[in-house]
């Protein structure tokens, strides 16, 4: 009999896991902006949100249920740690609706009062099979997402089923010993408290429902089984009990869902940790006396200790999630260079997605900074060495921030990701390579400079009006791009850039075309040195190649799906 249970519970918990980590692996694909803005706006605010978690728990009667979504979710990136502590707070609240329920109805454990979640999940499994079979790709996700859910909870009543349950209770009710071993602990002692706050504990871990519990209390005491302090305690232990569905669901998710699931019971422990001593005071467990049955007492208990607790505690939402962060560390991350990119995202993808985003607008910001270096260098014979030594510096900044940026962008689609994220990927990958080619174009001009300048050869682009102009046409573009970096999907902003582009390949056509024809004209008296004009031509041809680079960062925006 005890090794049926050890293997139902084992296959339960795997189930559980199983649909934990699809059911969050197929949110983050099918999330999308608007429903992690739709998520963002409902926890933005802490009423908001213990408001939305106490909702949640009263529709569905399972603080459990509750919290293993919130994890998932934050496993999936649709929230953070701070936003979902608050949802957390209101399921506690609403999970107290339970034993309001059992006393309104005047119902004994094993009696339904509330959704079936299994039944549910069969109509989930049934709706999201039929989403895996239509050609619709965004659908075929949801389906997942549908299916995981299921499995979740199917996991989860296995779990609950893994243990005899009519057997305990009925134990309890006809078992003799049992009943003795109850009420041989004094009533007024602070240890006995203790024991059966852990008794509570104990059978909410075991029956994985602290609502189950909470009727299991309410028939205990009703029945004079157990005192009344004894069964406060045993509410305080439920509320530490049933933090364990979602530690258990954190199991199958990242460092951040594992960070929701210990929020949970740090709040639940701290209530304890100030409620429990109140128990020592004469007269306290008397206060709840005047509030009629015993059932009654316990539910007002229930919810004066969670609304408080609550009340103490949402004013340091922040304060709780910096605990937490400190109790789990930091995160080793691969040494880098000169990016900031954490890869504590990376199972999250478009969280990870936009962190990459910000690294390499900051790395086409720098390949601003080095044009301007060119062409600072160009028109001025002033502090030559130290600009062309700042040159070099900030190109191999360029290469050490496209080498860490691609390395992050290939880990981060070996991860499952959505198609949507595939192709901003690929953007990303196709902006760094071309702003590094910036860099290059950039330091290859420094070095024909400094060559001209080592030589003695007079370059005069100055006094070039078509090569003045072709540089403001770059710097137009180049402003443009760094300016609008995160609208260059803009038909707008791509018309007005390709604009630029042409104006630049129209001057570098003419500037060619002149340039061969005064070196050919160079024996004829025209004083212009052959090995000049080469090398002017290759610095234009490098100006040419940087407005190549800036077009095809446009059009990569623009080619791939959204």
């Amino acid at each position: 009999m005890a090794v049926e249970i050890v293997i139902k519970l084992l296959g339960g918990l795997g189930v559980f896991i199983f649909g934990m980590k699809i059911m969050s692996e197929s949110l983050e694909k099918a999330a999308g902006n608007n429903l992690k803005n739709l998520l963002s706006a409902v926890t933005s605010n802490r009423l908001i949100g213990i408001f939305t978690g106490f909702i949640i728990t009263c529709i569905i009667q399972s603080s459990s249920a509750t919290t293993v979504m919130i994890v998932g979710f934050v496993n999936a990136g649709l929230i953070n740690l701070t936003q979902s502590i608050g949802i957390i707070m209101g399921a506690n609240i609403g999970t107290t609706v339970t034993a309001w329920l059992v006393n309104l109805s005047q119902l004994a454990f094993g009696v339904k009062f509330k959704f079936d979640i299994v039944f549910i999940s069969y109509i989930f499994v049934a709706i999201g099979v039929l989403f895996l079979f239509l050609k619709n790709k965004k659908i075929n996700i949801w389906g997942y997402v549908l299916v995981g859910f299921a499995i979740l909870f199917f996991g989860l009543n296995f779990l609950k089923d893994a243990i005899p349950k009519v057997e305990i209770i009925e134990g309890i009710k006809t078992n003799n010993f049992l009943l003795n071993f109850f009420q041989s602990f004094p009533e007024n002692k602070f240890w006995s408290y203790i024991i059966f706050l852990l008794i509570g504990t104990f059978f909410t871990v075991i029956l994985q429902s602290s609502s189950a519990t909470m009727a299991l209390t309410i028939m205990l005491v009703s029945k004079d089984y157990i005192f009344v302090g004894h069964a406060l305690a045993m509410v305080l232990g439920e509320n530490i009990g049933t933090t364990i569905t979602a530690n258990l669901a954190g199991l199958a998710g990242n460092r951040t869902s594992k960070k929701s699931a210990v929020a949970h019971t740090l709040f639940n422990l701290f209530g304890v940790a100030w409620v429990l001593p109140l128990f020592s005071i004469p007269g306290f467990i008397d206060l709840f006396s005047h509030f009629g049955a015993k059932g009654i007492q316990l539910a007002v208990f229930h919810s004066t200790f969670n609304i408080t607790n609550t009340f103490l505690l949402i004013w340091f939402v922040p304060q709780i999630a910096l605990i937490i962060n400190k109790l789990f560390g930091k995160e080793k991350e691969k040494t880098k260079l000169v990016s900031k990119i954490s890869y504590s995202l990376i199972k999250t993808p478009d969280l990870a997605v936009l962190e990459a985003q910000n690294e390499v607008a900051s790395m086409a910001k720098l390949s601003y900074k080095i044009f301007e270096k060119t062409n600072f260098l160009i028109s001025s014979d002033e502090k030559i060495q130290k600009s062309y030594d700042k040159i070099k510096d900030i190109e191999e900044e360029l290469d050490i921030y496209e080498g860490e940026i691609y390395e992050f962008l290939i880990d981060l689609l070996k991860e499952d990701t959505s198609y949507e994220t595939t192709d901003k990927i690929n953007i990303l990958m196709d902006e760094i390579r071309n702003l590094e080619w910036i860099g290059d174009s950039c330091e290859m001009i420094a070095d024909l400079i400094i060559k001209a300048k080592d030589k003695g050869y007079e370059i005069e682009v100055c006094k070039d009006e078509q090569f003045v102009k072709i540089q403001i046409y770059l710097n137009n573009f180049f402003k443009l791009f760094i300016e609008n970096i995160n609208k260059l999907k803009n038909p707008k902003i791509v018309e007005e850039g390709l604009k630029f582009e042409s104006k630049i390949n129209a001057l570098y056509k003419k500037m060619k075309k002149r340039s061969i024809s005064e070196m050919k004209n160079a024996k004829k008296g025209i004083k212009k040195n052959v090995a000049t004009g080469l090398l002017f031509m290759d610095i234009i041809k490098e100006l040419e190649h940087i407005g190549d680079a800036l077009k095809n960062i446009l059009k990569s925006y623009n080619t791939y799906s959204n």
